[in-house]
């Protein structure tokens, strides 16, 4: 099959997608890396835990990757909410750095 040949599954599940705004998807994709940074930063639980566990290097990826989202959303997203992303992004940091302290 050549690279550039739609399979007939690919047609089917190409049309069972519903049509999202790639704005809207941006935000929810941002909201999981906030959740899981907090979860990774055992402020909140883990949903499948029960349990609070710090792992600072996944807190840190997923903080990383919602700071490169919110450079994505300057001129895109109204800018109060551009504002409220980087503040949550500094909270975020800011709990790292006060963990990874007391880490050692």
């Amino acid at each position: 099959m050549a690279e550039d040949e739609v399979t007939p599954q690919a047609e089917e599940t190409a049309g069972m997608m519903p049509d999202i705004h790639v704005e809207d998807l941006l935000r929810y994709t941002m909201h999981l890396f906030t959740e899981q940074a907090w979860v990774k930063l055992g402020v909140r639980m883990g949903p499948s835990k029960g349990e609070t566990v710090t792992n600072l290097p996944e807190a840190k990826l997923a903080i990383d990757a919602l700071a490169a989202l919110v450079t994505l959303t300057e001129g895109r997203f109204d800018p109060h909410e551009v504002r409220d992303l980087k503040n949550m992004v500094a909270g975020l940091q800011m709990n790292f750095v006060q963990r990874k302290t007391q880490e050692g």
